[in-house]
C-alpha cells in the first residue's frame, strides 16, 4: 500500500512527464554548457532565472495556442455536423 501511495506522489512530481528524449538531451546540453562557463553564483543564478522565464512564456504561449486551436477545431466539426 505504501508503494502505490509512492508511485501516485512520484507521478505528480514528475517534471519530465511527456518530454520527448530530444528535450532531455537539449536540456542535459544546455545544463553542461552553463556549468562550463566561468560565472558568479550570482551571474549563474541570473542566467537560469531568465532562462526559466523564457522557458515558461514559451511553454504557456504554446499552451494557449493548442487551446485555441482545438477550440476551433470543435467549433468548426460542430457547424459541419449542424449543417449535415
Amino acid at each position: 500500500m505504501k508503494g502505490e501511495i509512492k508511485m501516485e506522489r512520484e507521478a505528480a512530481v514528475n517534471a519530465s512527464a511527456g518530454r520527448t528524449a530530444k528535450f532531455t538531451a537539449a536540456a542535459v546540453e544546455l545544463g553542461n554548457y552553463l556549468n562550463s562557463l566561468n560565472l558568479s553564483a550570482c551571474e549563474y543564478s541570473q542566467l537560469c532565472e531568465l532562462i526559466i522565464k523564457q522557458v515558461n512564456a514559451g511553454e504557456a504561449d504554446a499552451f494557449l495556442y493548442g487551446i485555441s486551436v482545438g477550440h476551433a477545431l470543435a467549433l468548426d466539426a460542430d457547424r459541419k455536423t449542424a449543417v449535415n
